[in-house]
């Protein structure tokens, strides 16, 4: 197992990087043609990261958690990495949601989220959102939220909506101050989804957090992703328990 290391540069990632580089030197790579996994240190946005920038190797990604919580990676510890050879490994594929954004002068942008969509407007004002899905919904309130279930755990627990297993390909879709209206499913693969927004002020749309930004938006066009990546956890991790209690731990529950 040959590994291509990403790592973020705090004291605690560049500790860890150089007991491996002491101990198991064997298992780095420098050049990422020659790795068969790619070894992220960090928090889980610095995963995002990671992926954002090397999912074009088509190669699995491995996290050592250096933050707070830690939805996405394992320990952080030199054992965690000798067991990559000798335990079983669950990959689970992630899936991207891919996005149409339509503003006010019809220019259409193209982009995609790995976790989450987030449409707000005024804070002192409504927006009415139309959402063509099977169900036809018609959503009035201030924020809309759409997430995958990379970004789940934390965001649509704080929303009041369930955790979606990390392998699943649905899609949540929440709000904040919707009145009555709390959450609902849909499936990406069965269907694109359109979302025509009707607001006297201007509407903003956020993907993957903060980082991109478009205002004045009009419409929005959701279609099932096709940029994917693989997570790699060990076995021993029982990642699936332990992201439900980082929910309830992160909620202060």
């Amino acid at each position: 197992m040959k590994l291509f290391p990403f790592f973020w540069e705090t004291k605690k990632c560049t500790d860890l990087l150089a007991s491996v580089q002491e101990e198991r030197k064997d298992l780095l790579v420098d050049d990422i043609q020659d790795a068969d996994m790619i070894l992220a240190w960090g928090w889980d946005g610095w995963m995002l990261h990671a992926m954002r920038q090397y999912s074009d190797h088509n190669l699995p990604f491995f996290g050592l958690h250096c933050g707070t919580l830690w939805f996405l990676t394992n320990k952080d510890c030199l054992s965690c990495i000798e067991q990559l050879a000798s335990q079983e490994i669950e990959l689970i594929t992630i899936h991207s949601l891919d996005t149409t954004l339509v503003d006010s002068w019809w220019t259409h942008i193209e982009w995609f989220a790995r976790n989450d969509l987030v449409v707000w407007g005024n804070v002192f004002d409504y927006s009415h959102f139309a959402i063509s899905t099977d169900m036809q919904m018609q959503v009035s309130g201030t924020w809309l939220v759409i997430s995958t279930a990379l970004w789940s755990t934390a965001y649509a627990a704080n929303l009041g909506t369930p955790i979606i297993p990390l392998h699943s390909t649905l899609w949540s879709i929440s709000g904040i101050a919707t009145g009555e209206y709390k959450y609902s499913f849909v499936s990406p693969d069965d269907q694109d989804i359109d979302i025509d927004i009707q607001s006297r002020s201007l509407v903003s749309v956020a993907l993957d957090g903060y980082n991109t930004i478009h205002h004045n938006i009009k419409k929005i066009q959701l279609r099932p992703g096709t940029h994917t990546a693989r997570l790699a956890f060990l076995s021993s991790e029982q990642f699936a328990e332990r992201r439900l209690l980082l929910a309830e731990k992160k909620l202060g529950r």
